[in-house]
């Protein structure tokens, strides 16, 4: 009976691969599966949790520190653009002509990505997001630490100060 269980092993593959394999896109189609849905929407819950976090703390980060409108203005219109990319609140992309402008607004960045940081770890060990989400906006959080650490920033924002004070 050697060539009937081939036969029949052969008939099985056939029937479970090639008949179910090729009705499978239509039967996805057919219940309307989204692939990643749910994973989309715990990203999007938690980039709005940490950047609601990030435009608390540069809010309260501008009135300690008495921030230039502009650098507010470019801090909280980058952190509104992460949440609404398609939004007209893009940063202008003007480089700004004060020094000091640019290492408060470097400071302010630096503050943002760990009330970040912290937000989605909370939302982490609440369970409110999946390990997935997790890493991949720490690992967002980690570009752009990376990115702040590479900025060349000459003096610190006490030197800055001093300067500005009149003699």
């Amino acid at each position: 009976y050697r060539n009937l269980v081939i036969a029949a092993t052969c008939a099985v593959v056939l029937a479970t691969l090639v008949l179910q394999g090729s009705t499978l896109p239509t039967l996805i189609r057919w219940l309307r599966v989204r692939p990643d849905a749910w994973e989309t929407r715990e990203h999007e819950y938690a980039v709005a949790t940490s950047a609601t976090e990030a435009l608390r703390t540069i809010a309260d980060e501008c009135k300690a520190r008495d921030v230039p409108a502009a650098v507010r203005d470019r801090l909280l219109a980058g952190q509104l653009a992460r949440v609404q990319p398609d939004a007209t609140t893009h940063a202008s992309g003007e480089v700004d002509e004060h020094h000091r402008n640019l290492h408060i607004e470097h400071a302010l960045r630096l503050c943002s990505v760990a009330a970040e940081r912290s937000a989605i770890a909370r939302l982490r060990q609440a369970g409110s997001i999946g390990e997935g989400t997790f890493r991949r906006l720490e690992r967002e959080l980690d570009l752009q630490d990376q990115l702040l650490e590479a900025m060349p920033i000459e003096k610190d924002l006490d030197e800055i100060a001093k300067a500005d004070q009149p003699a």
